[in-house]
């Protein structure tokens, strides 16, 4: 069974707390580094976000994307910035619509930390 890692952010916004996890599993490949978004998900982001979807189908996969990317930035994962993965987003857990911008700034940032969560287990495997 592959592993899954769970970002999460929360923000107060107008008195209401929102919050999003991103849910990722990934392993690397042989090819360029690929960010999908499981079918169920991209049916919660519409069921959720409507005319909003695209705008938040973007911000989640960016998040995941942009922290790959960014491995070994601060010169302390040298093992994942030398590989390639396959990440999917499997689950996105969230409070609702808090509207474009928020919404879409806790999945980015939510789905930064899963995928630092899931770069740390592959640089310091147990």
């Amino acid at each position: 069974m592959e592993t899954i890692y769970t970002g999460w952010k929360a923000h107060r916004h107008n008195g209401v707390v929102h919050w999003a996890e991103v849910d990722v599993r990934g392993e690397p490949c042989g090819g360029p580094t690929e960010v999908v978004l499981s079918d169920s998900v991209l049916s919660t982001l519409r069921g959720v976000f409507g005319a909003d979807f695209e705008h938040n189908r973007h911000c989640t996969w960016s998040g995941v994307a942009a922290q790959i990317g960014m491995a070994d930035i601060a010169g302390e994962m040298p093992r994942a910035k030398a590989a390639r993965f396959r990440v999917e987003v499997v689950g996105v857990p969230l409070s609702g619509n808090a509207g474009v911008q928020v919404s879409g700034s806790l999945l980015t940032a939510a789905g930064m930390d899963a995928s630092d969560k899931l770069l740390s287990a592959w640089e310091s495997p147990s």
